[in-house]
């Protein structure tokens, strides 16, 4: 496969800061920024055709939901999790292709396909507008302008606590991810919400009050006519999915200083491709975020030196198992995005600002913040096997603590390598 170094994945970007300027931020665009789309039989022309496989995917996704809810109260929960996760994610990869104008050119008719609320936690019209800022954003991955990204400011950072700080570095790890993601998530949107009702800004209100009548719909069917409890469909349904589909944007987009690798590719089987209808592609998405799901393999295939972050430039990963053994337990960046760092007075850029370090405020500080990722690590996936998690050598990120001291010998602010 084409771009794919001897660990199955590209060169990791964040080192590409070291020794450079911080790039000038750019003003947020207030519109999309759409390349034209290549031509594909049955995908473009006036005569938009028929998008049967979106429908397809439709109809199973509500039919098999609609069965699966309907049988869980008499199925073993390691049935359900696994299967509700699965439809939970699928959906959510359905509502993103609403929102790219699929599968017909009414908004309306989109918006009703996929605004019923499956998930649970994020109302349809709040998850379009922030998705599409994403589209729109100038830098990708830098939360100044993106919405989507799980990386924080330097100025944000310095004020977190030591708690909120290791939570950030373990949500770089997957296994992370995937347990804490959901949460801070959830959390980072409601409290966003909360700010807004503070303010007395009160234009989501409809929006949460239809969102609410959906969610009554969906825990209705599943508690009253079913016999499912609703917290029994948080945990089988609703949280599993969300996991399922952080697990999709673990690697999709990575800080880089150029453009080109801020988006990744993800080969992924035919499952993993079906699951995220075809996101997993997700450098050919961002370049042509109009094509329909089945149209982006050939997009990929036939018109890779025409996108921006093509299959020869992007980061490159094998498959999510590859991106699984090499991530679990290891922390794949630093939290603090690059490119929100100021120009320090030795030339080199970092999140610090000045000569004197003020991300970490101190040495414990640090040792702090990269040994709790260890012993949460620990804690939370291997309590009978401590010596399992993060073992020292090549693929321990803090080898012991000599290692610890030198990341920071003047209180710099530490940088995770992808790589040993």
């Amino acid at each position: 496969m084409v771009g794919l170094n001897q660990r199955g994945v590209g060169p990791h970007a964040l080192h590409g800061f070291r020794g450079k300027p911080c790039e000038p931020r750019k003003p947020v665009d207030t519109h999309l920024r759409l390349r034209p789309a290549p031509t594909f039989s049955g995908s473009e022309g006036p005569a938009r055709p028929f998008e049967w496989p979106t429908w397809a995917v439709a109809a199973a996704v509500y039919g098999g939901w609609l069965a699966l809810v309907w049988q869980a109260a008499g199925l073993p929960w390691w049935v359900v999790l696994p299967a509700g996760a699965w439809l939970t994610a699928w959906h959510g990869s359905l509502q993103h292709e609403a929102i790219h104008g699929h599968p017909t050119r009414s908004a309306r008719i989109n918006t009703a396909l996929a605004w019923l609320p499956i998930g649970l936690w994020t109302p349809f019209p709040i998850y379009r507008r922030t998705h599409l800022r994403h589209h729109a954003a100038a830098h990708l991955t830098d939360p100044a302008t993106d919405p989507e990204s799980f990386y924080v400011l330097p100025e944000e950072w310095r004020r977190m606590g030591r708690v909120r700080r290791a939570a950030h570095v373990v949500n770089h790890t997957l296994a992370g991810r995937l347990v804490l993601g959901p949460a801070m998530m959830i959390g980072r949107l409601w409290l966003d919400e909360a700010r807004r009702l503070v303010r007395g800004d009160l234009t989501n209100g409809p929006v949460w009050a239809s969102h609410a009548a959906g969610v009554a719909a969906v825990l209705g069917y599943s508690a009253i006519v079913c016999d499912l409890p609703a917290w029994e469909y948080a945990a089988l349904f609703a949280w599993p999915g969300l996991s399922l589909t952080l697990l999709r944007s673990f690697a999709e987009h990575e800080p880089s200083p150029s453009e080109r690798r801020r988006t990744a590719i993800v080969a992924g089987g035919p499952f993993s491709r079906l699951l995220y209808l075809n996101n997993n592609l997700h450098a050919a998405h961002h370049a042509f975020p109009a094509l329909p799901w089945y149209a982006l393999p050939r997009a990929w295939r036939t018109s890779g030196r025409n996108v921006p972050s093509g299959p020869g430039e992007s980061p490159m990963h094998r498959s999510y198992a590859a991106i699984a053994a090499r991530y679990l337990f290891r922390v794949r960046d630093h939290p603090v995005h690059p490119a929100g760092c100021e120009r320090r007075h030795d030339g080199r850029s970092g999140p610090e600002g000045g000569a004197r370090s003020r991300g970490l405020r101190s040495k414990p500080d640090q040792i702090f913040t990269l040994m709790i990722t260890r012993y949460a690590a620990r804690a939370l996936f291997h309590p009978r096997a401590p010596g399992a998690v993060m073992r020292p050598g090549n693929q321990n990120p803090v080898k012991n603590r000599s290692r610890v001291a030198r990341l920071a010998p003047s209180g710099q602010l530490p940088f995770y390598k992808g790589g040993p």
